[in-house]
């Protein structure tokens, strides 16, 4: 129970959610995700290293650089589903937020290049 417990805690933060679904696509370097994340390189490597900590992403360094991915193969069983259903939704949310904001973009670059419905 307190894994379960501890699990619940790590995936209460939004950042971390967010984190899971860009790595379920494969591993990334931090370098992609800070920016993919709009937040400092700092912040995003310390999210990365508690989901490091619990076992849930694996870090490997390429020169001056960390890539990370998921560890589906180490998680707990009592995670599994858990971590799957979380990455499934932080995933959906993440096209629909990229869904919104490239239609907010071609109406301001519409706007720009003075072309207006």
């Amino acid at each position: 129970m307190d894994e379960l417990a501890q699990l619940f805690t790590i995936l209460a933060e939004p950042v971390r959610l967010r984190l899971l679904g860009l790595l379920s696509s494969g591993e990334l370097c931090v370098c992609k995700l800070f920016p993919a994340l709009g937040l400092p390189q700092s912040t995003v490597s310390r999210h990365l290293g508690i989901l490091r900590q619990a076992k849930i992403v694996a870090a490997r360094r390429k020169g001056t650089w960390v890539h990370y991915r998921l560890t589906r193969e180490s998680w707990p069983a009592a995670w599994s589903e858990l971590l799957e259903a979380a990455i499934a939704a932080a995933t959906i949310e993440h096209t629909r937020q990229s869904s919104i904001l490239s239609v907010y973009n071609e109406a301001d670059s519409e706007k720009v290049s003075g072309i207006e419905s």
